[in-house]
C-alpha cells in the first residue's frame, strides 16, 4: 500500500540584492516508512539518502543523492545571502544559518563552509562515497554605484565524480568562477 504525502518546502531566493520567499510543492511517496513520514512531518526535509544503507546504493540512488546535494548547496548558499543582508558578513557555521540539523546528518555527503574573504563564501558538498559528484556554491557581495550591497550566488558541479574538495575559486574581477573541473549549473 502506497501513501502519498504532500509537503510544501519554503526557501529563500536572493540575487541582485533582492530577497524573496519561494514556496514549492513537492510529492513524496512513502512506502510503509513511518520514520520517513514522521521526519518529513516534523519539518526535517529534505528527505535524503541518509535513510538508506550503503548497500542500497543503485545508479538511481546515486543520481537522487547528487540532486539532493545540489539542492542542499543551493539552500545553504541562499541562506548565506540572507545572513549577509542581516549581519553584513558571511558565516562559516551552519548553526548560524539555522539549518545545521538539516545538513549535518547526510550519509553520502559532508557539507562545510569556507569564508574566502569578507565578501565571498564557498559552500562545499563533498561525497563520502565513490561515484558521486561534488558541489560548490558561492555567495558573494558587491556594491552598486550607490554603495548598496548586491548579493549574488552561483552553484557549480564537478564534471567527474570526486571525493576531493574543490579549491577556492578563481576570480574574474569581483566575481568567482567555477573551480577547474567544475561547471556552473
Amino acid at each position: 500500500m502506497k501513501n502519498k504525502l504532500i509537503f510544501v518546502k519554503i526557501g529563500l531566493v536572493c540575487g541582485a540584492g533582492v530577497v524573496s520567499i519561494l514556496a514549492t510543492a513537492g510529492r513524496l511517496q512513502a512506502q510503509n516508512n513511518l520514520q520517513a513520514v514522521k521526519e518529513v512531518s516534523l519539518n526535517k526535509i529534505p528527505l535524503t539518502s541518509q535513510h538508506l544503507s550503503q548497500t542500497d546504493v543503485s545508479p538511481g540512488m546515486l543520481k537522487a543523492s547528487q540532486i539532493t546535494a545540489r539542492n542542499n548547496i543551493s539552500a545553504i548558499t541562499r541562506a548565506q545571502c540572507v545572513y549577509f543582508l542581516e549581519k553584513q558578513l558571511f558565516t562559516s557555521n551552519l548553526d548560524d544559518l539555522g539549518i545545521k540539523k538539516m545538513y549535518s546528518g547526510s550519509k553520502y555527503y559532508s557539507y562545510r563552509i569556507e569564508i574566502i574573504n569578507p565578501t565571498l563564501v564557498q559552500n562545499v558538498g563533498t561525497p563520502t562515497i565513490d561515484n558521486l559528484k561534488s558541489y560548490v556554491g558561492f555567495a558573494y557581495a558587491t556594491k552598486d554605484e550607490f554603495g548598496a550591497f548586491i548579493i549574488n550566488t552561483m552553484v557549480c558541479e564537478s564534471r567527474q565524480p570526486s571525493k576531493t574538495p574543490p579549491p577556492p575559486p578563481q576570480m574574474k574581477g569581483n566575481e568567482p568562477e567555477c573551480p577547474a573541473g567544475f561547471d556552473k549549473i
